[in-house]
C-alpha cells in the first residue's frame, strides 16, 4: 500500500507522515516475516546486558506512536495531561 503524503494539506501533519510512513513500512515488513517463536528471542542475554525482544520492540514502537498521536493508552489512561 502506498500513501500519497502530498495530499495532506496541514504542513505539520504532512511532515509527520513523511517521516512516519517509511518507518511504518519497514516495521511492517520486518514483523510480518517473524515466526511466532521468534517474537521472544533475545540476541543479547547476559547478566550485564539484555537486548529487547522483537515483541518488546514492537510494544515500544506502538507506545511511541500512541504518544505522538496523543491516543490514550487503554491500560494507563491519558498519555498527556493536556488532553
Amino acid at each position: 500500500m502506498r500513501f500519497d503524503v502530498s495530499s495532506i494539506e496541514d504542513p505539520r501533519v504532512r511532515a509527520f507522515y513523511s517521516l512516519y510512513w517509511s518507518q511504518h513500512q519497514i516495521a511492517l515488513d520486518f514483523f510480518t516475516r517473524l515466526a511466532e517463536e521468534q517474537f521472544d528471542y533475545r540476541m543479547v542475554d547476559t547478566p550485564e546486558k539484555k537486548s529487547d525482544t522483537p515483541r518488546e520492540s514492537l510494544a515500544h514502537i506502538l507506545y511511541v506512536q500512541c504518544a505522538t498521536l496523543r491516543i490514550p493508552d487503554p491500560v494507563l489512561g491519558s498519555l498527556n495531561a493536556e488532553q
